[in-house]
């Protein structure tokens, strides 16, 4: 452990808290309620900021991050109007991280929303709220959808779904259909029209 992880949990220790700590978002704090919340809970620790010590520190950081981007990357920024390198390009603080790290499991970390989402208890998160470069702890979101996976039976047995090539004719691709079997999901979210108005996506990266 080094001398600042040490002194940066020691003084977390020291400070005297009643109940939650303001940073807990009610959700999470909702969920460290149950009987279940022994179990370490999966959560985004996100941290108040870089931690530079000036704004010099600061601005060569952004420098070291530009220097880093590729090309294409700088010539997308300057079609945009966007500053060449922000603080969401920047890495996250080492000691930061670190920090939480000694109190769970780090599972991911965002440079983009300058945290990490980590396993941790009811206990480990009440004492990372006490950081002081702790901005907020929140639950991490969960999406719900009836709409995916196979439909099962109350006894768990897999039920026949309809077929999707057996709807309507519209639809339905046609042998000689450039978008196949995707013309529908593709007409939903409007890209057959703008192929339509010519627009083809030509030299554009997209990351998925």
């Amino acid at each position: 452990m080094t001398r600042i992880g040490t002194w940066l949990i020691a003084c977390c220790l020291a400070i005297v808290s009643a109940g939650h700590a303001s940073s807990i978002h009610p959700a999470l704090g909702a969920l460290m309620e149950r009987p279940s919340a022994e179990a370490p809970l999966p959560v985004w620790v996100f941290f108040a900021d870089r931690g530079h010590r000036s704004e010099a520190e600061r601005a060569e950081a952004l420098r070291a991050a530009q220097d880093g981007m590729g090309e294409r990357a700088l010539a997308r920024r300057a079609r945009a109007g966007c500053p060449l390198a922000d603080d969401a390009d920047l890495p996250l603080r080492r000691e930061y991280r670190e920090t939480v790290e000694r109190l769970g499991t780090i599972r991911h970390e965002s440079r983009w929303l300058n945290a990490v989402s980590a396993w941790l208890t009811s206990d480990a998160i009440e004492r990372a709220a006490l950081l002081p470069f702790v901005l907020e702890i929140r639950p991490v979101a969960r999406g719900i959808t009836s709409g995916l996976g196979p439909e099962r039976a109350p006894d768990g047995r897999i039920l026949e779904r309809p077929d999707p090539a057996r709807g309507p004719l519209r639809m339905r691709a046609r042998p000689d259909d450039p978008y196949g079997s995707s013309r529908a999901q593709l007409g939903e979210i409007g890209v057959i029209d703008a192929h339509d108005a010519g627009y083809a996506g030509a030299r554009v990266l997209v990351m998925m």
